[in-house]
């Protein structure tokens, strides 16, 4: 991505005033490229109606880009209307454990700007004991469903409706709130998510988590792109969205230390901040001292400093670099960890429960080369 367009990138995702600089940055870039590059280029990020509410803002060819941004709006509608229908056939068939999650369900939980989600599915997490009725609601509902395996494990399933949506866009449940292709999960959704805690967006039948169970979810769902990889800086609106409600962040801290996830954590919460102008507590940022050797470190494989842009994008021996750097014990234990997982997770996710674990193990040194 070209240098100048960072600022433009970035700002789409702000919600703090814009300094002087960077409009005039903006205008500059716009007034040079012109109205075809910069939707060229916000299209081709999937940014496109970020792009436009900010062009809405600083009155940029404000009639072209409020096109843009209502075609979004009806979309989501859309998206809403048939969410809602899918949580009440949930309800008739008495599927409890399952909530939209992610960038929609930060953007519902916060009731932004419905315009601001451009991705292709909607994500949501169930209990995978849960399945059968999930699939039966679907298929009531006139859904097509599509398994992704990967090996012997189930990791989430996409409904499509084409009579509904066009060009491919799904509901997609994921049976693990972190499924990772490679690598076992690193948490269990039953230890963070208060199943008796769910609420409605308005007045609808969605299911959204409580917010410190998104929050977390968000900010290590980031670290499994490796922090910069695709959809890189989209990923980071979840966590300026959520950071304008009332988070225990304390909390998270709780969670993360039990799970060994602080280095995901903070990452997450330093590259918000300095890339959106996220608002952390800054006793939360105090504890990057303990963890200070890993985190530089990250910080300088996925992040700019002089652009203020992520560092795209981490190939194959890089983004294992990256995994074994974000264990809180120390780098070794990182790489022991994606070496040699925990035999079971090996044995079911290769071989099944009576397979050879050491074939188990060479299939997985293969699979992560």
């Amino acid at each position: 991505m070209p240098n100048r367009y960072d600022v433009l990138t970035n700002a789409s995702f702000k919600y703090c005033e814009l300094s002087l600089e960077e409009i005039n940055n903006i205008k500059a870039l716009y007034d040079h490229d012109g109205q075809d590059k910069v939707y060229n280029f916000a299209k081709q990020k999937k940014i496109l109606p970020f792009v436009a509410n900010l062009m809405c803002k600083l009155c940029i060819d404000n009639e072209f880009w409020k096109i843009i941004k209502d075609e979004y709006i009806r979309r989501n509608e859309g998206v809403i209307s048939s969410l809602d229908l899918i949580f009440s056939k949930f309800a008739e068939n008495s599927v409890n454990k399952v909530f939209v999650t992610e960038n929609f369900g930060a953007l519902l939980s916060i009731d932004g700007d419905i315009s601001l989600f451009s991705s292709g599915d909607v994500d949501m997490y169930a209990d995978i004991s849960e399945k059968e009725r999930i699939y039966r609601s679907f298929k009531e509902l006139g859904y097509t469903i599509k398994e992704r395996y990967s090996h012997n494990k189930l990791i989430s399933t996409s409904f499509y409706n084409d009579d509904i949506f066009l060009n491919g866009f799904h509901f997609g449940v994921a049976w693990n709130p972190l499924s990772r292709l490679k690598l076992p999960s690193f948490v269990n959704a039953d230890d963070f998510v208060e199943w008796d805690k769910l609420w409605n967006y308005k007045d609808t039948s969605i299911k959204l988590p409580d917010h410190e169970a998104l929050m977390y979810i968000c900010l290590l769902h980031i670290s499994l792109h490796s922090f910069s990889r695709a959809p890189d800086i989209r990923l980071y609106i979840d966590i300026n969205n959520l950071s304008l409600l009332p988070i225990n962040w304390n909390k998270l801290v709780e969670l993360a230390q039990r799970d060994n996830t602080m280095v995901r954590l903070l990452t997450a919460c330093i590259l918000a901040q300095k890339l959106l102008d996220v608002e952390i507590p800054q006793h939360i940022l105090d504890y990057r001292m303990k963890y200070n050797k890993s985190i530089t470190r990250l910080l300088k494989l996925v992040y700019s400093e002089q652009n203020n842009s992520l560092i795209y994008e981490p190939k194959r021996f890089k983004v294992l670099f990256i995994e074994a750097l974000m264990n809180d014990m120390n780098m070794i234990l990182g790489i022991k960890g994606i070496v040699l997982p925990d035999s079971k997770w090996v044995r079911d996710f290769y071989v099944g429960s009576k397979g050879n674990l050491a074939l188990g193990y060479i299939k997985h040194f293969k699979n992560i080369l």
